[in-house]
This record gives C-alpha cells, structure tokens and sequence, in this order.
C-alpha cells in the first residue's frame, strides 16, 4: 500500500504541494537549498487527512500547509506565527491561563474559560488535544504544519468542529545527521538556539533528539509612572524564557510492524500573560484607572509601550499565593506511541496512545490599572491531564469497496484554583474558590470508500460520540454545591465525499459534512453555585474544489467553495467582572478560497499567491451589552429585576475575529554563487481585512485591516553546511490585537440612558523583528 501511494505521488511530478487555499510561500514543502529550474526537485506534502498517506492533490480536503524549510527559512515559532501566514486561521496569546484565542474562518470559541473546549482541534503528531496552552509550545525541529479547514469530525473527533492544526514533528533519518542554529533579534533583545541529533541505533531502531531554548528581553516599553507602593520594576515586557526538548525513537522489526514514539517537554517563565496587553481605547483618551504619565492619565492605543505596574507587598498578606510581581510559568508533556500492525495483506490495525500533562499558573493585574486602588490582581493555576486511546483498522481489499473502522476514548482532568483581589493599598477578596472538572469521550468511526471507475471516488461514513463531564467546585477551599454537577452529550455526525480524479494532475470534489463540540462548565470568575453549564454547539454543510497541476507540472492552481450552518454557538462574554460562554443561537459561514504555486522559468524562482473571501455572520445572537453601552447604542433587550437592560441583538452582525478578505503573495528565489556557495532571497507580504477581536462587537474593538511584509536573505556554504541569514518580520512594524475586552471596573450605567463607556484593552501582537542567525548542519 505504501509502495503504491509513493508511486502515485512520484507520478504527480508537481512543483508544490498542491493544497486548496495555500497562503503564499508557505504551503510549499519544498527546499529551497536544493530547488532549480526543475521542477521534480519539489516535494508534495503528504497529508493524512483521511488517516491514509494521500498527496494534498489527491485528498477531497481543503488544506494549507506550512513546510520545515519554510518555517525555518521565515523564522516562525509557535502557532501565533503559523496562522500569519495561513488564511483565515487567527490565533493570538490572551491574558488567561488557559492559553488564547483560536479562530478559523470566523469560528471560535470561549478561550477564556478555563474548561473549554476548542473548536480548532490541535493533531500534534497523532494525538488529539483541544487544549489553547498548546499554541505557547515552541514549534521545533517540525516536518510540516498543516491546516485542515472546515468541519473533520469523522476523523478527529469533536473537537474539530471548525478545522485541525496538525503538528508533524521530523523523524529520525537513515543517516546520522546532527544540525543546529543560534539566531539574535536586536528590537527584542531576544536569543533562540535549537539543535538536533538523528540517526539509527541499529538495524531495527533509529532515534532523534531535539532541544530549544530561547531567552526574550522584550519588545514592548513599559511606560508605567513610578510609584513607591507598586513599582514598575520591569521596564522591558515580555520578559520570557523557554527550554524544550524532543525524543523519538522508532521501532521497525520487520515489513508488517512499526512503532513510533515521541516524549515532548516544555518549561516556560515570563513576566505574565498581561505582559503584553494594552488599553487600546478609552472614552476619556486616557485611562481610568491609569496613575500619571507626564501629568496625565495612561495613554490609550496600540503601539510598542504597555503600561504595567507590579502589584506591591499589600496582596501577598492578604494571601500567600500573591506576589509582588506578576509572572507566568508552565510546564508540559506530551507523550505519544502510534504502532502499524499489518495484519496480513489486506487489514492494517493501527494504535495511537497519548498522555498530556500540562500546569500553567499566572499572577497578574488583569485591569492595566497603574494606580494602586484600582489595581485587580489575579491568581490562576491550572492543571490539565488528558488521556487518549485510538484504535483504526483499514482494508486494502482489491474490490473496489474498502474500509476504516475505528474507535477513540478520552479522559480529561481539570483542576483550577481562582483567586482575584481588589486594591493594592487596601486589599479586600473578590473570588476565592477552586473547580474541578473530569470528562470521559466515547467514540466509534466507519468509513466506506467506493471506487465507481477508475477516476469516480465515492466515500461515506460517520462518528457516533458519546461525552459526560462532572464539575465539583469549592469556595474558599470548602467544598460547595454547584446547581448543575453533571452533564452528558451525544451526537452522530455523518460525511459523505464524491471526488473525481480524470487525470493524475486534476482533482474535483465536493463533500457534505456535520460536527459537533460538547458543551461543559464555565470555571471563570462569578458564583460557581449557580448553574454554570453552556450546551454543545454544531455545524453542517457543503464544501467543493478544484485542484490542479498545469504548465507541464511547473504551476498549481487550487480553488475551493464552502457553506456551513453553525448553531449553538459557545461565544465568551462578560458581565462585570464574571466571564462565561453561552450558545449564541445560529450563524451562517460561507466563502471561497483560491491559491497558486508556479515554478517560473527563470532558474530558482518561484511566485506564490492566495486569496480567500470569508462571509460570515450571525442569523440569531442575543448577548450581553458592552461596558457603558446604553439604550440608544444598542443595549435594550432582557431588562433586569430593576428595569436595567442587559442584552443586545446582533443578528445579521460578523462574526468575530472573521476578516472578510485575506490575501498573501511573494516570492522565493535560490541561485548558486559558485560550486560552493548559494544565494537565496525571499519575501511575503500579507493581508488581513478589519474584524472585531470581541464577541459582544462593541465598535472600538474594531481591528482595522492590516499588512505584515516579511523578507529574507541567506548565503549557504554547502561544502561546509554553514548558512548565514538575515530574516526580517512584520517589516511595517504593525500591531494588531486578536483579542479584546472591557477593562474591569471602568464604565458604568450599561443599559440604561446615560451610561459611561468602559476602557477596551488586548493582548497586542509583536513588532517588527530583525533576525541574525546562523545554523550548521552536517
């Protein structure tokens, strides 16, 4: 079987890696230190899609994808640096423990409550987690990111309502191969250096070792007024350290056996996830809660200064687990072991176990407050177990019928303690209390693909899943009564794909698909005792495209259509100082992506492009009013016990952290200096059009469009396997926000006649970078 899909893929003969709306310079596996005229020098991406090895040509999916030479080449770590350069997928950090904000095609879900779910599954090398605190990992010594889009619940569970995000860390090689490289940033002040070892311990056995490490000084001004009581004492913010390791080790005995397994480790310390956030709007042009600065109070937009002040001595009195200055740290591990059993010719059992541990805590002020008797402090941990047991069985029968058959358990721990404080020179408690909340998944999966002719493909399946979760809270370390302790879900969600192939370099297909995410508990602040339960939300609808080879394989050319009815959808809100995810009734998403690669004809250029249009708005959503919001803005539905207004109508409104136009296009060009040295140049630009970073759409969360221009230029000693490069990111020096929010305590009158509009703060993404880096590799 894998000798066939080889075969299939060297036939493709194509240039890229051949994927539906692929952003420019990014979807391309192909390397660039080797690439020429050629075009059989360029790999397709294989994708596993299908749980199947299939090139991205072949497989009915729309996916983007991000190469190793790519990421290396254009300097990104993390998944926040991922989705820059992938359509339609919005990823930033948030100022919670939990992780951040995760959004694809406009679908998203309550990433500040700690318990959530995510609508945007994570595949790291096999293993399912929907887990935000994944997207703080360093993305080292990857093979390939790809991005499925659109609904992949018969292969990835519930959790892959909107999309996956799947992580393929390399291999060990044939060949003892040992690589490394150190790069500076001068605007940060910020070190990364990473290496690897690979080879075989013997016949049967091969092993690769991967170590990261980075040290940031950071990026951003802290502007806060100097105080005697509550500092600042970092002027410099993020302030962040990382170390991460990687094993692998494979297991091939013989032709009907293989094993992998991969042990992953991360340990993060920064100065805290608010390190980065700003006030970005503020009704009086200043903050309200903002000690002096030059006279005035904090000043209010996005650019490269914070205003952040320690906490002062007071809190930690009022309880040991505060600090005078704030911090962030966490710790994970992941461990997969993924076995292929062939059974005999015809029937392939495959196994993927997998372990996720991960412990964050944060101690922060989550209002920007530089004045000590406005400042809200907040203590957080969080301490996440996830187990996970999938089994597959495929048939490789010579009939034209096949099958995958499969089943998949998950268990999930979920334990938070959550403290906030009010004051720095006269602390009192506001929240005191801790929740715990345990899950079990059960699911069975069926798929059957039949071949009608030799180019007609039709295939057909479903998952049945089956999900309870307990929550059990307690109030100041005494155990306590929540109104709503259990609950359960099930779903099936069926799929069914057409896909024809007339030639062996053009694919047409068009699938009909539903998912689902289980609902669960809100762990944010508020009165844990009240019913804190929100529903499953689902999606299902139709997705169709064309991908192509054409100029004698030297240009791609992919083009895909899609509609979705969501309901039920899980939208954080706020209401004070209490944050919680409800069902915001239903949505529709649709929208067309389009993409090129072309190998040119002038030696070691290759031009790159993609352009999406994403339209997506609510059909029904009734939600809470924005701070200060009054009557005549909008805030006149579901009056209170006291005749205040609390909600409003945002029906026929954009989803948030949907832009409506994405486009991306550059260039990549390699050309030998001489027998040894290469010389190689590359640039992108990008561009996002303006969505709302919060879910209530309150207009000065508004992110205008923006463009972020990246370039690069390296010189390769390829006798020596030194390369010297200089990578400069985000060029234009934009920042831009992902998530935004009202400002605790500022604001009032909201639903009534005359209320005053709160302050707007976000977590603001990085500036411009300028890399220096050096790598080696033998």
């Amino acid at each position: 079987m894998k000798e066939l899909v080889n075969k299939k893929i060297k036939v493709l003969m194509a240039s890229t890696c051949l994927t539906v709306a692929v952003p420019a310079g990014h979807a391309v596996a192909q390397s660039y230190g080797e690439q020429s005229a050629k075009a059989s020098t360029v790999d397709l991406i294989v994708v596993q899609a299908r749980k199947r090895d299939e090139s991205a040509l072949e497989a009915p999916v729309v996916v983007s994808g991000v190469s190793r030479n790519v990421i290396n080449e254009r300097g990104l770590k993390g998944l926040t640096d991922i989705a820059r350069v992938v359509p339609q997928l919005v990823i930033g950090d948030a100022s919670s423990v939990s992780g951040g904000a995760i959004s694809l095609r406009g679908i998203t879900s309550g990433e500040q409550n700690h318990f959530n779910d995510q609508a945007v599954t994570f595949n790291f090398d096999g293993a399912v987690i929907s887990r935000a605190s994944v997207q703080r990992m360093a993305l080292m010594d990857l093979e390939q990111v790809l991005v499925y889009k659109g609904p992949q619940a018969l292969f990835f569970g519930k959790n892959a309502y909107a999309g996956v995000v799947d992580i393929q860390s390399a291999n060990p090689t044939d060949e003892f191969e040992v690589g490394a490289s150190l790069g500076y940033e001068f605007v940060g002040s910020e070190i990364r250096g990473e290496g690897y070892i690979s080879g075989p311990l013997s016949d049967t056995v091969g092993a690769r070792f991967a170590v990261y490490g980075s040290g940031l000084d950071g990026y951003f001004d802290n502007t806060a007024p100097d105080d005697p009581l509550v500092g600042p004492s970092d002027r410099d913010l993020p302030d962040h350290r990382e170390l991460a390791s990687r094993l692998t080790l494979t297991f091939d005995p013989s032709d009907r056996f293989d094993a992998v397994l991969k042990l992953n480790y991360q340990d993060v310390e920064s100065a805290g996830t608010a390190a980065g956030q700003q006030l970005v709007s503020c009704p009086f042009g200043v903050s309200q809660v903002g000690g002096a600065v030059d006279g005035v109070g904090a000043p209010c937009r996005i650019d490269d200064k914070v205003e952040r002040s320690d906490l002062g001595p007071n809190f930690k009195i009022l309880d040991s687990d505060f600090g005078d200055v704030p911090y962030f740290e966490q710790q994970q591990f992941l461990g997969t072991l993924t076995a292929n059993l062939e059974i005999s010719d015809t029937l392939t059992l495959t196994s993927v176990s997998s372990i996720f541990d991960s412990y964050s805590e944060i101690m922060d002020n989550v209002n920007n407050a530089t004045a000590a008797q406005f400042m809200v402090p907040s203590f957080q941990n969080l301490d996440v177990t996830e187990f996970s047991q999938e089994l597959r069985l495929r048939t490789d029968f010579d009939s034209p019928v096949n099958f995958l058959l499969g089943g998949y358990y998950q268990h999930t721990d979920f334990d938070r303690v959550f403290k906030v404080a009010f004051r720095a020179n006269a602390p009192i408690m506001l929240f005191n209390d801790s929740a715990k909340q345990k899950g079990d998944a059960y699911s069975v999966f069926a798929q059957a693909t039949i071949d009608i002719t030799d180019t007609l493909e039709l295939a057909g399946g479903g998952r049945y899943s089956y999900e309870e979760k307990d929550f059990s809270i307690a109030l100041a370390g005494v155990p306590a009564m929540t109104a709503v302790p259990k609950l359960d879900w099930d779903n099936f969600s069926p799929e069914a794909t057409i896909t024809w192939r007339p030639t062996a370099n053009l694919t047409l297909f068009g699938s009909y698909k539903e998912s689902f995410l289980s609902g669960g508990f809100n762990a944010g602040s508020g009165n844990l005792t009240l019913d804190r339960s929100f529903d499953e939300q689902t999606i299902k609808g139709w997705e169709g495209g064309v991908k192509s080879i054409l100029l004698d394989g030297t240009l791609a050319f992919n083009v895909a259509a899609y509609t979705y009815d969501l309901d039920g959808l899980q939208i954080l809100t706020q209401a004070g100082l209490d944050q919680f995810v409800t069902n915001a009734g239903a949505a529709t998403v649709k929208g067309v992506e389009a993409d090129f690669n072309w190998v040119t004809p002038i030696e070691g250029l290759s031009l790159l492009g993609a352009f999406t249009y994403n339209d997506a708005e609510y059909d029904e959503f009734v939600t809470t009013c924005y701070g200060g919001q009054t009557i005549s803005l909008g805030c006149n539905l579901q009056p209170n016990g006291m005749g205040v207004f609390t909600a409003q109508d945002l029906s026929g409104s954009p989803l948030h952290r949907g832009p409506e136009v994405n486009f991306d296009g550059g260039f990549s060009f390699e050309r030998s200096l001489s027998s040894r040295f290469v010389l190689g140049l590359n640039s992108n630009a990008s561009y996002s059009s303006k969505y709302f970073a919060d879910a209530t759409l309150q207009p000065r969360s508004l992110q205008d469009e923006y463009w972020l221009v990246d370039a690069g230029v390296r010189l390769r000693d390829a006798e020596n396997g030194i390369q010297i490069e200089f990578i400069g990111r985000n060029l234009g020096d934009e920042y831009y926000m992902v998530r935004a929010g009202d400002t605790i305590i500022t604001g009032s009158g909201t639903g009534t006649s005359a209320g005053t509009l709160s302050d707007v703060n976000a977590v603001i993404s990085r500036g411009r970078e300028l890399w220096l880096r050096f790598s080696y590799s033998i």
